[in-house]
């Protein structure tokens, strides 16, 4: 594994740490499928490495995600008359209490990571490079969120419409996430070291993180 990449989005997570779709009517809403969340402690989690760590937490972030949009098939079987009110609000429930459960473990894998990595230095140098050259890679970095922002759509939808079942979206969708925060942390960079030379930053189509803006990812995914 590239220690590079390992850090990099262990520097993402250290960043905030402190701070109309067809539902596929036999979608599976079963709350084993994927697994449930792990029980994770401070104590069982002391003696794992960091990138077993970081694979343990993308999981957790792509099974919150699963069930996040195992709540909007169940409002669309809902709206459908696929299922009676009662079974809507008693589904809900069952999946919003499995979501908290994941962001409770994955929180604590989160603050795990940041306290072993806080210290790391990850600083790059950029004092070869001009600004066009900055510019340039700002540029093919943009592209390249860009590309991954419609694969992560286009995992979600087919997830929503029943084409791919809960272990395969999860499996996929960790992969993505992680790529998502090592490209946000390596754009940061960037964006940081053009801003101190001449006072630009982020090209304003690209200060957004899966189509949220930066602020509003932290508090959907932290809080």
């Amino acid at each position: 594994m590239n220690k590079k990449i390992v850090v990099g989005a262990a520097a993402f997570l250290g960043i905030f740490a402190i701070s109309s779709y067809n539902a596929n009517a036999n979608a599976n809403l079963n709350l084993q499928s994927g697994g449930m969340p792990l029980a994770i402690t401070t104590n069982s989690i002391s003696g794992e490495t960091v990138e077993s760590l970081l694979s343990q937490y993308y999981t957790l972030e792509a099974k919150k995600e699963a069930y996040d949009l195992d709540k909007n098939i169940l409002r669309q079987k809902a709206r459908n008359g696929q299922i009676t009110n009662e079974q809507y609000r008693n589904e809900k429930y069952l999946i919003e209490k499995t979501i908290l459960e994941i962001k409770k473990d994955r929180d604590l894998i989160r603050n795990e990571l940041y306290i072993r990595t806080s210290n790391s230095n990850n600083t790059k140098d950029y004092s070869s490079k001009d600004l066009i050259t900055l510019r340039k890679e700002l540029s093919a970095l943009d592209i390249e969120d860009d590309k991954l922002e419609m694969e992560m759509y286009n995992l979600s939808r087919k997830y929503l419409l029943g084409e791919i079942d809960k272990d395969k979206f999860i499996e996929q969708y960790a992969i993505f996430e992680r790529q998502n925060d090592e490209l946000w942390t390596s754009r940061r960079a960037l964006a940081q070291e053009i801003k101190s030379r001449n006072g630009w930053g982020w090209n304003n189509d690209h200060d957004y993180h899966n189509g949220w803006g930066y602020d509003d990812h932290y508090w959907r995914n932290y809080h």
